[in-house]
C-alpha cells in the first residue's frame, strides 16, 4: 500500500495579491459599490438568498474590463469580502505560474485615491491594504 504524505487536494484553487479593502458580506451593497443596476432582480423576495446578485457580481467582476475583483468572504470568519485591483492570480487548476505584473508607487496611490472615493461616497471605513491568500475556485 502507498500512503501519500503532504498535501493533497482534488480541488482547484486560485492564489491572489490583491490592493483594496474589506466590506461586509452584502451583495446590495457590493452591487452599490461597482454601480451595478439590480433593477431587473427582485431584491425584496424575503426567500432570496442573493444568488442572483453574486451570479451578477461574480459575472461582471471577471470580465476583462472591471475595474475590480471581488474575493469572496463565503469562508471567511468575519463575513466580509475584499474588493479592490488585482495584482497578480494563480489558479492550481491550470497549473500556472504567478503573472509577472508591476506597478509604480504612483499607480498604487491612484488606485488607493479611487478606494477612499468610493468609501467616502457610501460611509465605509475600511483600511486600505495589500491582501494575499488562496481560495477555492
Amino acid at each position: 500500500m502507498k500512503i501519500r504524505q503532504g498535501f493533497v487536494s482534488n480541488s482547484s484553487s486560485s492564489s491572489f495579491v490583491v490592493f483594496g479593502f474589506k466590506v461586509k458580506d452584502d451583495p446590495k451593497l457590493i452591487c452599490k459599490l461597482l454601480s451595478l443596476s439590480t433593477e431587473k432582480l427582485d431584491l425584496d423576495d424575503a426567500d432570496d438568498d442573493n444568488d442572483d446578485l453574486w451570479n451578477l457580481i461574480y459575472d461582471v467582476t471577471r470580465h476583462p474590463n472591471s475595474e475590480f475583483v471581488i474575493i469572496n468572504g463565503e469562508y471567511s470568519s468575519d463575513n466580509t469580502v475584499i474588493i479592490g485591483n488585482e495584482i497578480t492570480v494563480a489558479t492550481s487548476s491550470d497549473n500556472s505560474d504567478l503573472e509577472e505584473t508591476s506597478f509604480s508607487i504612483e499607480e498604487l496611490k491612484a488606485m488607493e485615491k479611487r478606494f477612499k472615493e468610493l468609501q467616502q461616497e457610501f460611509g465605509i471605513e475600511a483600511e486600505i491594504k495589500l491582501f494575499t491568500g488562496m481560495q477555492a475556485c
